[in-house]
């Protein structure tokens, strides 16, 4: 009060940023794409930075940004493509508000040689449940031709194109498919090597298969109609992961021949069979559920059964009753049998003489008559179901006709008186066969010695 004074000192911090950095050099040499350039700030408050006369053959990512606390690392990538071969360098500079040294000089440097080299942009591709595609970027990041090639070893994984050349500063995109169709739920991995002349390298390509299996049955309905007897139900699956079923019937007049399966892709058949024995005339229909993890299927199936036609005994026709010579081959027909039901028959011969009958089976039928006599040969033949009543053909066989036989007295001759004189008949013959009698006659009454030889 009054005239007396007093000072008072105010002190105000102002928060100034300071950037660090580890180095200042930075050599990439010949085989050196990227590297990691750490910015850190040792002040208060916010460091803004940013680069400055970057050439045209380094890149830096982020180019300029905030750093607080936490230091932040730059990607620092040099393109060789389309640079001549030699050493090539350049001095850039970071800028910031740093309270010291605002603007830092950084000297980058690399070498350029003249072979390929392989780039690959991603090394990692994820599919997931859902992605069916997905690609990746390979460049010649260098000078000269890069020529590359594709493997890979899985079969749910196709890779196109697999195969190619690059020229100096190009890229080709590689596209990736995969199916999960006909594989078990889990996850599945594969590696995609790249071989080049700039190098290899390698993308992980990794997939995971749901268990969502999906129930397809075709047809879903059949009608066996009033003949078939058989018929074929397929079962698959068109979801993912192993589709387990079960066919669900309590039908007494329908079968199945499998009852439960698991598929991934394949299809199975089931084998359906109706039995319509011991049932009354009439339209018969039921549903099969087939049951699974991937859903149900209803399968209506339908039959007709028509009154049993009572059968027709089959009719035995052994043919007419024949005259043979002995020695001649003797054919049985019995073609002339029949069946009113139209059914198919087979036939039985028989010899009541116990004679050997060739093809006594078939419907023609054979044997030799070796012998002069009678001789009866029994026919049966059956539908399927019932013996026809017997049917006989009576055979006779005779003697072969007789031929007469030829006299030969043999040539005239001429002999002095007193001589004997022989007599000789042997050209004579008889055609059938027969042994001959011989009986010489003198028409002069001369006697002969031995006249009946």
């Amino acid at each position: 009060s009054g005239d007396q004074s007093a000072s008072l000192t105010v002190t105000i911090f102002v928060e100034e940023p300071i950037i660090s950095v580890a180095s200042r050099t930075i050599q990439f040499g010949t085989t050196i794409e990227e590297t990691d350039y750490v910015i850190g700030n040792i002040g208060q408050g916010d460091l803004d930075w940013h680069f400055e006369d970057m050439p045209v053959w380094l890149k830096a990512a982020p180019s300029t940004g905030k750093t607080g606390v936490n230091a932040t690392t730059v990607t620092l990538s040099v393109e060789r493509a389309g640079q001549a071969e030699g050493e090539i360098s350049s001095i850039i500079k970071l800028v910031s508000n740093s309270r010291q040294e605002p603007a830092i000089e950084l000297t980058i440097s690399a070498i350029i040689t003249a072979a390929p080299r392989l780039s690959v942009g991603s090394t990692q591709l994820e599919f997931g449940e859902d992605l069916a595609q997905l690609s990746f970027e390979i460049a010649n990041s260098n000078n000269a031709t890069l020529d590359w090639t594709l493997e890979e070893n899985s079969d749910w994984m196709v890779v196109e194109p697999s195969e190619g050349s690059l020229g100096t500063g190009e890229a080709a995109v590689i596209g990736a498919t995969v199916t999960r169709v006909g594989l078990r739920a889990g996850i599945y991995e594969d590696e995609i090597s790249i071989l080049s002349n700039g190098g290899q390298a390698s993308v992980v390509a990794q997939m995971r298969v749901a268990q969502a299996a999906e129930l397809v049955v075709t047809p879903e309905e059949i009608d066996f109609g009033e003949a078939l007897v058989e018929g074929i139900v397929n079962i698959s699956n068109s979801g993912t992961g192993e589709l387990s079923w079960e066919v669900k019937e309590e039908v007494d007049w329908l079968a199945v021949d499998v009852a439960q399966g698991k598929s991934l892709s394949e299809t199975d058949v089931v084998m359906l069979t109706v039995r319509r024995a011991d049932l009354e005339a009439g339209s018969y229909s039921a549903t099969l559920t087939i049951e699974s993890d991937g859903g149900s299927v209803a399968l209506d199936v339908s039959m007709a059964v028509v009154a049993a036609t009572p059968n027709t005994q089959p009719v035995a026709d052994a043919g007419p009753d024949q005259e043979v010579a002995v020695g001649e081959t003797v054919y049985l027909n019995g073609t002339g049998s029949r069946d009113d039901d139209g059914d198919n028959l087979t036939y039985r011969w028989r010899s009541e003489q116990g004679i050997d009958i060739t093809n006594g089976s078939a419907s023609r039928a054979r044997f030799v008559a070796g012998a002069v006599g009678t001789y009866t040969f029994v026919l049966i033949v059956n539908d399927g179901t019932i013996d026809s009543a017997s049917d006989v053909v009576t055979i006779t066989v005779n003697p072969l006709p007789n031929t007469k036989p030829v006299a030969d007295a043999g040539p005239d001759q001429e002999v002095a008186v007193g001589e004997n004189v022989y007599l000789n008949g042997t050209g004579s013959r008889d055609d059938d066969g027969d042994n001959l009698t011989y009986r010489w006659r003198s028409e002069q009454g001369i006697d002969i010695t031995n006249g009946s030889a």
